[in-house]
């Protein structure tokens, strides 16, 4: 850690999980449906990690739902469906048929399973920044190469990334997410196409973990971060506590944002 040891905190300590919760009741699709891809979104591989190491506390901290560029497109193909013998007329999406389609992240992965076509995923190299993607294809066994290092700069150093001029790429992301992947895949002379299938707001939240009950914290995005430290400015005791706990972050980018916010005792978590 910064300041500190290196040594990420374990032994039955108690971790405040920060992250995101998706608001299901914006998907128009079935009941079954949803309980099915709620249970694949929250059952990510990194919370049964921190789960087997720590008494995991978890804090929704930002709200996800459907941006309006989901949506439009959610219309293109229900239309396209219903006028060409029920099959989607991909042109109607004004995209070109991927090559390379990224997933910046599980929620990325999650709503462009829900529209576009299943055989740009199984005709495409797919790929996404971290592991939880990877439940929403299992089922169709379609591979999803991940890098190790879960960040956009791991994803971004694969191999099979590296020598992709003219491809076709399609990156499905949130809305105000990182540049680095477009502008990276850009630079490499790829044919570039980003749909912002999300977006962010602050979650309410009604009560906060005393702050002498948790001895980690663990930011999974900036957003989660960032939102939490907004709830932390309506009491200065409570911030100055919480900021002189430890805390493990996904990236650099994250360690930074925790930096700036006033955290100093910052590990890079490693799995």
């Amino acid at each position: 850690m910064q300041g500190g040891s290196g040594k990420q905190i374990e032994g039955g300590k108690r971790l405040l999980l920060l992250r995101a919760a998706f608001d299901f009741d914006s998907l128009s699709i079935p009941a079954q449906e949803k309980q099915k891809l709620q249970k694949l979104l929250n059952e990510s591989p990194l919370e049964a990690e921190l789960k087997k190491k720590y008494e995991v506390v978890i804090l929704n901290t930002t709200n996800i739902k459907p941006s309006a560029e989901y949506q439009k497109i959610e219309r293109q193909v229900k239309e396209s469906m219903n006028n060409v013998s029920k099959a989607v007329d991909t042109t109607q999406l004004v995209i070109q048929k991927p090559d390379i389609i990224i997933l910046v992240s599980k929620h990325a992965a999650m709503l462009g399973k829900q529209i576009f076509p299943l055989a740009w995923f199984k005709q495409a190299q797919l790929f996404a920044v971290g592991k939880a993607a990877l439940p929403f294809f299992a089922d169709d066994n379609i591979s999803v190469l991940c890098p190790q290092k879960e960040s956009g700069e791991g994803l971004m150093n694969l191999a099979q990334l590296q020598n992709i001029k003219n491809k076709n790429v399609l990156i499905c992301k949130g809305e105000q997410g990182l540049d680095y992947i477009e502008d990276e895949c850009k630079h490499r002379g790829a044919k570039v196409n980003v749909k912002n299938l999300y977006m962010r707001s602050e979650a309410v939240i009604k009560e906060l973990p005393e702050a002498e009950e948790i001895d980690v914290l663990f930011a999974t995005s900036v957003y989660a971060l960032q939102y939490f430290k907004n709830q932390l400015e309506m009491n200065s005791e409570i911030q100055k506590q919480f900021l002189e706990k430890p805390i493990l972050v996904l990236s650099e980018r994250i360690s930074n944002a925790a930096k700036g916010i006033g955290f100093v005792k910052i590990g890079m978590y490693n799995k």
